[in-house]
């Protein structure tokens, strides 16, 4: 904190996932004044969203292509929330994104859809020399948040891949194509492009 105040270091660089830590951490150590400016690009992107681990991909032998759609179907909708708590990612789907909010702004504790007890943020993190508490989150600061997320730009290893995926994810977000419409948009559009490219 201290080369920060010194003017020794003028940039951090953070990662966001669904604990929030490095949100409370920059907040603290910059005595709330944090802006995340993101890095410069050529499209003002603010921020790079990044799957973790485990990827998912469908082999074009794969004789259970059906199957195997199905699954990634279950994984990007609304009940996909249970297999986001093994991972620290923030959830993709509009649900489970949702209860994340609520989870970080409570400020009384109460009961989740699956019965679990939820307690407003509290507590401290750091080190001896540094330490910062975790607070429920203000609307302003999930708004924040929010716009982060809206405007960032998506990493993956093939571009082509990335760009087809992205568009067609818009409309799904947006409301004009529904699940099934999305999946069998992607499954012809990826697929020309993996036919032609093979």
């Amino acid at each position: 904190k201290k080369m920060f105040s010194e003017g020794k270091i003028l940039i951090d660089g953070t990662g966001i996932t669904k604990d929030m830590h490095s949100y409370s951490y920059s907040k603290a150590l910059f005595d709330g004044d944090v802006k995340f400016i993101g890095f410069p690009t050529a499209d003002k992107r603010k921020a790079v969203i990044k799957p973790l681990p485990p990827s998912l991909a469908i082999t074009t032998s794969s004789d259970e292509k059906d199957a195997a759609w199905d699954f990634v179907k279950s994984v990007i909708t609304d009940d996909a929330a249970q297999v986001y708590d093994i991972a620290d990612g923030i959830p993709s789907g509009k649900e489970p994104f949702e209860q994340l909010v609520k989870r970080l702004t409570a400020t009384e504790k109460y009961t989740d859809e699956d019965g679990a007890i939820v307690e407003p943020l509290s507590g401290f993190g750091g080190t001896n020399e540094f330490e910062y508490a975790f607070t429920p989150f203000s609307e302003e600061e999930i708004n924040r948040i929010r716009d982060m997320i809206k405007n960032a730009a998506v990493k993956t290893d093939n571009s082509v891949i990335l760009s087809i995926v992205e568009a067609e994810l818009n409309d799904y977000f947006d409301g004009r194509k529904n699940l099934d419409e999305l999946i069998n948009v992607l499954q012809d559009r990826v697929g020309k492009y993996v036919n032609e490219n093979k």
